[in-house]
C-alpha cells in the first residue's frame, strides 16, 4: 500500500480516464470526487501517474488532464 496520494483530474475523455485508472489501481486505493476527477494512492510520481492515467502526451495519451 502507497502512502502518495495524488488528484487526477480529467479535462477531456474523462470516462476513458476513469476507465484507465480503473485499470491500474485497485478500487480500496481510488477515491472518485466528480465525474472527471479522483483521488487515488499510488507509490511512483506526478509524472508516471500522469503517463499511465493518459493524460499526460505520450504513447498511452487519452485526453488532456492534470495529476497533483
Amino acid at each position: 500500500m502507497s502512502n502518495n496520494v495524488y488528484c487526477i483530474t480529467a479535462h477531456a475523455e474523462a470516462a476513458k480516464v476513469g476507465a484507465r485508472i480503473k485499470s491500474l489501481i485497485s478500487d480500496e486505493d481510488i477515491f472518485p470526487l466528480a465525474s472527471n476527477q479522483w483521488m487515488v494512492k499510488y507509490e511512483g510520481t506526478t509524472q508516471e501517474l500522469a503517463e499511465k492515467a493518459g493524460v499526460r502526451s505520450g504513447e498511452d495519451f487519452i485526453g488532456k488532464g492534470i495529476v497533483l
